[in-house]
Parts: structure tokens; sequence; C-alpha cells
């Protein structure tokens, strides 16, 4: 599978983002991450503004390195594309079924389990950016002692 432009995933990727935001969420829901005594609510229009900027800005990265033909290592373009497509994906998956009818049984709560699943998504992908930093700023620089020899 060759990917020649990988800006236009994550241009698409951030409309879709906008997209669903902006139609499926009202402005009143919230995500609450519960990570031991520390909750963080985050409005889903705000998050949903924040992930299409972000993956506008990395889409204009790629489109950057496309314009001034600054090779980047392949391998890597393709593992960060996937996964952060992935997460994004996974992540508004969890937030669909987190809106499902809730379990009578009350020792037995799955909001727990989305949590951790929510919080791994978010690890991951943090992680995946870090990988596209490197992969970015390696890029130049090798690029730019190649082009002064």
């Amino acid at each position: 599978m060759k990917l020649y432009k990988l800006y236009i995933y994550f241009w698409f990727t951030a409309l879709t983002v906008l997209i669903i935001g902006l139609f499926y969420y009202n402005l009143e829901e919230t995500i609450v991450i519960n990570i031991y005594d520390t909750y963080f609510i985050i409005p889903s229009f705000h998050l949903t503004i924040f992930i299409t900027f972000l993956l506008a800005f990395i889409g204009l990265i790629y489109f950057l390195h496309s314009k001034f033909e600054i090779p980047l290592f392949k391998f890597l373009s393709r593992i960060h594309t996937l996964v952060s497509i992935s997460c994004i994906f996974l992540f508004y998956l969890s937030s669909f079924l987190k809106f499902k009818k809730k379990n009578d049984f009350p020792l037995f709560n799955q909001d727990n389990y989305l949590n951790h699943f929510i919080v791994s998504i978010l690890i991951t992908f943090i992680c995946i950016q870090l990988i596209f930093i490197f992969n970015s700023l390696f890029s130049i620089i090798l690029y730019y002692t190649k082009k002064n020899k």
C-alpha cells in the first residue's frame, strides 16, 4: 500500500471529526475522565475543536514536507498515520459506547473500564506524536546537512 499524500488523510480526518462533533454533540455534553481521585471534565465541543486543529496542523506539517520535498522516513510516517487516525476513531467509538443504557447492577460498573480505555488511547496518541516530532525534526536535519555538503 503506497501512501503518497499523508496530509490528505489528516485533513479528511479533521473534517470528519469536525462534522461529527458539530452534529452529534450538543454544547452541554462533557467527557469525564476519572484517574484515581482526580477528575478531568472536558466539554465535548472544545475537545472536538482541539482535535480538529491538531489534525489539521499535523496535515499542514506533512504538506510542508511534501511542498519543500523534504523526505520523511516512510515507515515512521505510515506508523504515525495509522496509529493517530486509529486512536481518533477509537476515541469517538468509545464516546458512542459511553451513552449506552446504564447497567441496573451497581457493583458492575463499566465506566471505570471505559475511563482506562480512553486514558490508554490518549497515552498512545501522545506517544505517537512524539514519534512524529522525531521523524519530522530528524528528516529536516538530515535534509539540510546533505544539502550543505
